[in-house]
């Protein structure tokens, strides 16, 4: 009988004490039977209990190999396992939740044409919130955005970046117990035209000598840049 469900139940202190198993709640296990032809010909993975008794009785939080053990669950009796589970053990990790919100960091590398404004890039979603195991999550210290843009960009320009996360050392985060509210952004990097102004003064009831043209009249700054 294979594709058992393995259950790993903690005690309701552990619980109560916010502690969750992060890993191997989604394993399988099989085991082999022998017993009357037709009770065993009806068995199904529903009819047998595969636990971690052992998980029982933790306390903090860690890694623990627990050993698996296969029990009747059903009326279908006449039968008895011949073979240990299998696996016989298996590793699970856990710890506490926690849930942390981090700001999205611009990692987009591009070009843009001179001639051009390239304005501050645009994130669909500026804040991610990250949940998972206490202890991984405290290792985040930021979300980066990232991609690289070939071409130099002469219009606004519209992508899907993914989001890394890393750690106080620089090295990539790869768990996949951390759960990210978006693994995407939808990015636009707006490319806007631009063009430096001169600017000239405009007097109001002044004396004829004193006129926009006079060298008596100087402007800092006597330019401005626009884009739009």
């Amino acid at each position: 009988i294979s594709d058992i469900p393995i259950k790993i139940e903690l005690s309701d202190a552990a619980i109560s004490d916010g502690l969750k198993v992060f890993s191997g709640n989604n394993l399988t296990s099989e085991v082999s039977v022998i017993g009357n032809r037709i009770i065993v010909g009806q068995l199904s993975k529903s009819d047998i209990k595969v636990v971690a008794r052992q998980a029982n009785s933790i306390t903090a939080p860690g890694n623990y190999t627990l050993e698996l053990t296969a029990q009747k669950a059903s009326n279908l009796t006449d039968y008895e396992f011949s073979s240990g589970v299998n696996p016989g053990f298996i590793t699970v990790m856990v710890d506490r939740y926690k849930e942390v919100e981090f700001n999205v960091e611009d990692g987009i590398k591009y070009k843009s044409d001179p001639k051009y404004f390239a304005g501050s890039t645009v994130f669909s979603s500026p804040k991610v919130k990250i949940s998972g195991p206490e202890s991984e999550i405290s290792k985040v210290n930021k979300i980066v955005a990232e991609a690289e843009i070939s071409d130099v960009l002469e219009k606004t320009k519209n992508l899907t970046a993914p989001l890394i996360m890393y750690d106080s050392y620089g090295d990539v985060i790869s768990n996949e117990n951390i759960v990210l509210s978006v693994n995407y952004e939808d990015v636009t990097i707006p490319i806007l035209s631009r063009k430096v102004l001169p600017i000239t003064p405009v007097f109001k009831n002044n004396p004829e000598v004193i006129n926009h043209s006079s060298g008596r009249v100087k402007l800092n700054p006597d330019s401005m840049e626009i884009a739009a």
